[in-house]
């Protein structure tokens, strides 16, 4: 996982560039967009199931803009955060499951 430290401070760079970010500490609302956007449909596998359960990002980057998706990256790798990107979340096998929190970017 990335340090909380880490993730506060890649939050911060990118409102600061003006890409919309969610953060956990933001609120509930926010705390519940996070962990419904954390997921695909691996629940359909009984396999999956057990081992991807209770997985969660700690933001949520809603990107509307390829210059946003850069941004995005470029200031994952500065500050070392996970990202995991989501593609509206259509997989079934856990491909949109935040395995080690982090972003995921949507």
């Amino acid at each position: 996982r990335a340090s909380a430290a880490a993730v506060a401070a890649y939050v911060e760079d990118l409102r600061g560039s003006g890409v919309k970010v969610l953060a956990g500490g933001d609120g509930p609302n926010e705390a519940r967009e996070i962990a419904r956007r954390s997921r695909d449909f691996f629940w359909y596998s009984p396999l999956l199931k057990p081992q991807l359960t209770g997985r969660v990002a700690d933001a949520l980057v809603l990107a509307t803009s390829e210059a946003d998706v850069v941004a995005s990256l470029a200031a994952a790798v500065r500050h070392r955060v996970f990202v995991t990107t989501r593609g509206a979340g259509t997989g079934n096998y856990g491909q949109a499951v935040p395995l080690r929190g982090g972003v995921v970017l949507d």
